[in-house]
């Protein structure tokens, strides 16, 4: 077998390392540029009040510039009401 030159080591090094570049500067790329585009709206919530568990009033005046997720469930619910509050559950942990 033919032993490799050394102009042949250099040329697999150099493109092994611009690929590296190339992949490293495209991720860069992509988390400098992540919030150039806002969030499509998908619909929107009219006004409400409710009542948390702590028993303290919730709007969506309140609530406005927090990230927040609901789910509405009922305690006698037979179906996937449980199943929806252990995951509700986890995400709040």
């Amino acid at each position: 077998m033919n032993k490799p030159t050394r102009k042949m080591e250099w040329v697999v090094w150099g493109g092994l390392v611009l690929i590296i570049a190339a992949i490293g500067g495209a991720f860069a790329w992509s988390r400098l540029h992540v919030g150039d585009l806002p969030l499509p709206v998908l619909g929107q919530l009219s006004d409400f009040n409710l009542t948390n568990q702590n028993n303290e009033a919730v709007s969506l005046a309140s609530l406005r510039g927090k990230v927040w997720v609901a789910d509405i469930i009922f305690t006698r619910c037979p179906g996937p009401c449980a199943k929806m509050t252990r995951h509700l559950a986890e995400l709040q942990s």
